[in-house]
């Protein structure tokens, strides 16, 4: 891990503590980034999925369908 020595404006760092619940800075910057980090994943997921035929809307909805399962006879 690397120190590193920036400036960071005071009421916005108050606020994103607040918000992270964080008890330290070093928690709410790396609270901070892991959510930049997880959102713009999900961004590109999305984007994946959008593309022309990454997504085959006839597979989801037969998933949706309710599964019928034969039941084996019970013998004693």
């Amino acid at each position: 891990m690397t120190k590193r020595l920036i400036e960071i404006d005071d009421h916005l760092l108050a606020e994103a503590q607040e918000a992270a619940r964080a008890k330290t800075i070093r928690a709410t910057v790396e609270h901070a980034l892991k959510q930049l980090v997880d959102r713009e994943r999900a961004i590109e997921h999305v984007e994946r999925l959008r593309r022309p035929g990454a997504l085959d809307l006839t597979r989801v909805e037969q998933a949706r369908e309710p599964k019928i399962t034969a039941m084996a006879d019970v013998h004693d």
